[in-house]
């Protein structure tokens, strides 16, 4: 499992998430911000988050929501300032 791969230090496995869902959280992250380029940054930086934190994760499900609401908290946090 991928997200057991990423837990145990796996940067291969790390890397294929990222692929996959970087341009996903880009779109998402299009939602809120206009700029194609601060939404690669939040996309990118959410996916690093993750990384940082991936001992805390133990399903892709989680992983998931994770993904989705570090980027929509930071989008918002761009938008407020």
């Amino acid at each position: 499992m991928i997200v057991d791969q990423i837990k145990s230090g796996n940067v291969a496995a790390f890397k294929e998430l990222f692929n996959d869902y970087f341009p996903i959280l880009c779109c998402f992250a299009q939602r809120f911000i206009s700029d194609d380029e601060l939404c690669k940054d939040v996309a990118q930086e959410a996916l690093l988050k993750y990384w940082e934190n991936r001992t805390n994760f133990d399903n892709f499900f989680k992983v998931k929501g994770y993904l989705y609401v570090v980027t929509k908290n930071m989008a918002l946090n761009i938008v407020k300032k």
